[in-house]
């Protein structure tokens, strides 16, 4: 059996389309949902793209990167259903913006602190 492909874990940049904008209204709107919903102290949002890291004998494969809006909450602070009318909410405010392509996920961590956005290099 082969190994699995490694993946890799990198910020937003400058030139992707959520990028450009998440500092411009956008992070303030997913804030406050999440502020609206979560208990406070309890979540870390984290806007990341993520995929297979490419190969060093490939140098003509692109990475496959997805960004995506990771929030993570506290474990056994809001249920299933919540998290997923959260997830929801936030994937409708992007995709107001034309940002179809940017995928929301809830993960469970925890909990140490609040972050209030994710900045661009």
């Amino acid at each position: 059996m082969g190994h699995q492909d490694s993946k890799r874990l990198l910020p937003i940049c400058s030139t992707d389309p959520l990028g450009r904008v998440w500092e411009k209204g956008i992070s303030a709107t997913i804030l406050n949902i999440l502020d609206e919903t979560c208990p406070v102290g309890t979540l870390v949002v984290d806007v990341v793209r993520i995929g297979y890291a490419m190969s060093a004998y490939d140098t003509k494969q692109e990475p496959s990167l997805t960004t995506i809006v990771w929030i993570g909450v506290s474990a056994d602070t809001i249920t299933k259903t919540i998290g997923t009318a959260i997830v929801d909410r936030c994937k409708a405010v992007l995709d107001e913006h034309a940002l179809e392509h940017v995928q929301v996920e809830m993960r469970a961590i925890a909990p140490m602190i609040r972050t209030f956005g994710a900045g661009v290099y």
